[in-house]
């Protein structure tokens, strides 16, 4: 089966589009949706994805009023996209209120590909067996008797662990994880949102990232499949929190929108409206006053005197000082905030920042470099289908990883072949 393009990693490259708009088949889709399954949801209220998965007879209800309305012409989006599924997805099809219908529509991201090199980059020391990474992952492996074998991981990510992990062990074996993770991985890299994170809260990534850790601890990569060694636990497109507003009228509008854009790694940070902070801040040091002055037996005043003091002190100042964030700026995108003016904006703060910017991710992988390397030099039999050809020539090889000639990928063989003279 032919792989999307590598550069894409967890990315669709089927359902790419710009920031523009929705797609017009994506908003159809989801009316189609609403009309065929909005009934039952106003019948069966949030219990309706319990029924759909256990009660037959509903789903056969929905499944032959969908049938009857498709041979009225009606549900023409959902119809198109119904009749290319196989049976068994059109059995899901019922069972997921068509989720499968509406799938992520992924946005580029630049950080999200330098995420995706830095995991290859980790994943190609630890095949090679070099560098401070494997130096790390070997040290754990001796401390916890870990014989680790070559072995492709699973599509569902999960927590590895040694035989020694038991009992009283769990929480020291998690805790070497969690260090580790804090000085191998960037942490603007574990630090990047997860699936529907508050940006700037503290989130869940690391979990993702200590999973991959973990993986490298108790298995090897395999020679012919490891890029889907570093594809393990992301990174995953994210969407950013819907944050709902008090107003119920608002509120209804907003949960009625369609929210189909998602993105690895987005640039986003949630930040309050300083005025307000400033006046909640405020509001409360005075009602912390005068509830401490009441207790005391003084008065609000005096309470006040006495901090005023006591922030001129030289040693409280320069600790606040020391703690003060350093500040950044931030687009703020409003209803009337266009995209152009946030490219611009997006320059106005670029010639202010000292360093030098990043350019996007490197154009070629060294680990795809040495993956395509040892399939066509160490597992090149005969194709079974036909005996005069090779099972990885280089027009295979680009079509398994996407690239974009038989040209490209004989490149990417020799610079793999180089990698391991490095060795």
């Amino acid at each position: 089966m032919r792989r999307e393009p590598l550069l894409e990693g967890a990315h669709s490259s089927r359902h790419r589009y710009t920031l523009r708009s929705v797609p017009g088949w994506y908003e159809n889709r989801a009316k189609e949706l609403e009309g065929l399954f909005g009934p039952y949801r106003t019948a069966y209220g949030p219990s309706l994805s319990k029924e759909l998965v256990f009660n037959d007879e509903l789903r056969k209800e929905i499944h032959e009023r969908f049938e009857q309305r498709k041979a009225c012409g009606e549900f023409p989006a959902l119809s198109e996209y119904f009749d290319n599924l196989s049976l068994k997805e059109r059995e899901q099809f019922f069972r997921t209120e068509g989720r499968g219908a509406l799938p992520a529509i992924v946005l580029d991201s630049d950080e999200g590909d330098r995420i995706i090199r830095f995991k290859q980059g980790l994943v190609l020391d630890l095949f090679l067996r070099r560098g401070e990474f494997w130096n790390e992952i070997r040290s754990i492996r001796d401390r916890w008797d870990v014989e680790a074998l070559a072995k492709s991981p699973s599509s569902v990510p999960w927590m590895f662990r040694p035989q020694r992990d038991a009992g009283r062990n769990k929480d020291a074996y998690e805790y070497e994880l969690s260090e580790l993770r804090q000085r191998v991985i960037p942490k603007r890299y574990s630090e990047a949102i997860a699936d529907w994170e508050v940006p700037g809260h503290w989130g869940n990534n690391w979990v993702n990232w200590e999973r991959f850790i973990a993986l490298c601890v108790m298995h090897d990569p395999p020679e012919t499949d490891l890029i889907r060694f570093a594809e393990y636990a992301g990174p995953y497109p994210t969407a950013t929190p819907i944050i709902m507003p008090e107003d119920p009228e608002k509120r209804a509008v907003m949960e009625g929108r369609l929210h189909p854009f998602r993105m690895v790694a987005p640039p986003i940070r949630y930040l309050k409206d300083p005025d307000e902070v400033f006046q909640a801040e405020s509001w409360l040091r005075h009602a912390l006053i005068r509830k401490v002055a009441e207790n005391l037996g003084i008065t609000a005043h005096y309470l006040e005197y006495l901090f005023d003091r006591a922030r001129d002190d030289p040693e409280i100042r320069e600790g606040y000082v020391s703690r003060w964030p350093e500040q950044d700026l931030y687009i703020q995108v409003n209803e009337w905030t266009t995209e152009k003016d946030v490219r611009n904006a997006f320059r106005l703060i670029r010639q202010t920042q000292l360093r030098h910017q990043e350019g996007g991710a490197p154009k070629r992988s060294q680990l795809l470099a040495v993956q395509c390397a040892v399939l066509y030099d160490r597992h090149n039999s005969a194709d079974p289908a036909d005996k005069r050809r090779r099972k990885w020539s280089y027009e295979r090889l680009a079509q398994e990883f996407g690239l974009s000639s038989a040209r490209a990928a004989k490149q990417y063989v020799i610079e793999g072949r180089e990698i391991f003279g490095e060795k």
